[in-house]
């Protein structure tokens, strides 16, 4: 957020409001794109980044005479690569590069950056209603206001993208507006962790949308109740408890914009009137359908563990079967040792905790290597390996629900919801 001014957020806000958009959300598209700042060192030229690789593209289609001066210049390259986006370090060096590719060609120089705060295509000029890329440039450096509403026309346009903003589908949203690479990028991480923070900052005092006025407050058990009703409808509210914090006013806010109600994220009459037969939360189809399989490509931190403990279980539940056979001589000793370091109480543990780690560790001597233990590790395996599938059978319902256990966001909201209570 360093570089975003007030006015800035005051009118993205205002904007996003009109689109029926979340502020927040929108704030955190911009702040991905481009950190909030407008305009190149210049302050004339919106800020933009070239993309040789479409360059290459572009004149290859439409003036392939050009190409060869523009690869020998460095600036079309054949395909995408990390270092041609910093080949020209600095605003000046960017500026540089883009006089070079204009005077090559100028509209598809234009074409092949993407430009201002939403970081937008010069591509996708003419299908949002410009008459050229150039045209959208001249537009968008009239001030802030024109590129905010390029950035929202582009999300229009596409009402799968929109409909994924407003749900918070942050993979389905930077699917669409990143491209493929998006996951490679950790464009839908990093917009989620944006959003946490623009929604808990847009709650405090002298920002914009502050904190509600006493006359929408409501008391605990009212709360309470308003929470379980938005639960019930897929609204994620975290714990209901009665308190109204960020993730509350974040879930009131997605009801009101779904149910065609002003949108406040405040517990107002008509919001609680209309969540006896309110519409439901919307979910993007691919978490609505989402696997363990699918959390563990994206790299969801519970699954990945889940399932290297699973593979452990399995490890020591095999060990413990072989060792019980006799089949392998010596796997009895190991099996006793892994039993001793999954028995040992950690640190930090409960007194029953430690008292059954104590029992189990002392009974080992009794037990024998190449008799019970073995068999208490299959057990052990099997108990581990069910608890590991209790763990991703939860996460995978916190993807369906559209709301993530150990996101980022919540790790923002949760102090903050704390310290509410």
């Amino acid at each position: 957020m360093v570089d975003f001014t007030q006015d800035i957020v005051n009118e993205i806000t205002r904007l996003a409001q009109g689109q029926g958009l979340e502020p927040a959300a929108a704030l955190a598209v911009v702040e991905v794109e481009s950190n909030g700042r407008a305009f190149e060192a210049d302050g004339i030229t919106p800020v933009f980044l070239f993309e040789k690789h479409v360059f290459h593209r572009l004149l290859r289609e439409a003036a392939p005479s050009l190409l060869v001066r523009a690869e020998a210049e460095g600036l079309a390259i054949p395909s995408w690569q990390r270092s041609s986006q910093y080949a020209d370090q600095g605003r000046a060096g960017r500026l540089g590069l883009l006089q070079r590719a204009r005077a090559i060609h100028e509209e598809l120089a234009n074409r092949s950056a993407s430009w201002g705060l939403g970081q937008i295509m010069g591509f996708n000029a003419v299908a949002l209603g410009y008459a050229s890329a150039t045209d959208m440039i001249a537009n968008m450096a009239t001030g802030a206001t024109a590129q905010i509403e390029a950035m929202l026309r582009f999300i229009a346009v596409n009402p799968a993208m929109m409909q994924a903003l407003r749900s918070r589908d942050w993979a389905g949203f930077a699917y669409r507006y990143n491209g493929k690479g998006y996951a490679a990028n950790r464009y839908d991480t990093r917009l989620e962790t944006a959003y946490g923070a623009w929604a808990a900052r847009l709650r405090m005092p002298g920002t914009v949308a502050t904190t509600p006025s006493p006359s929408v407050t409501r008391g605990r058990t009212e709360m309470e109740r308003v929470q379980e009703q938005l639960a019930r409808l897929g609204y994620s509210v975290g714990k209901v408890d009665g308190l109204f914090g960020p993730i509350t006013s974040g879930a009131l806010f997605a009801f009101q914009m779904q149910n065609g109600l002003p949108a406040t994220g405040l517990p107002d009459d008509a919001t609680l009137l209309a969540l006896a037969g309110g519409l439901p939360m919307p979910i993007a189809r691919a978490r609505a359908r989402a696997t363990p399989g699918d959390l563990y490509d994206d790299g969801v931190p519970a699954i990945v563990a889940a399932d290297n403990n699973r593979k452990a279980a399995i490890g020591v539940g095999a060990a413990g079967i072989l060792g019980g056979l006799g089949a392998i001589p010596g796997v009895g000793q190991a099996v006793e040792g892994i039993f001793k370091t999954i028995f040992t109480p950690a640190s930090g543990a409960g007194d029953a905790v430690k008292s059954l780690g104590e029992f189990a560790v002392g009974a080992l001597p009794y037990l024998g290597s190449a008799g019970l233990v073995p068999a208490a590790a299959v057990g052990a395996g099997l108990f581990l390996f069910r608890s590991i599938a209790g763990i991703a059978e939860e996460r995978v319902a916190d993807r369906r629900e559209g709301f993530e256990r150990n996101s980022p966001s919540r790790a923002v909201f949760a102090p903050v919801e704390h310290w509410r209570g």
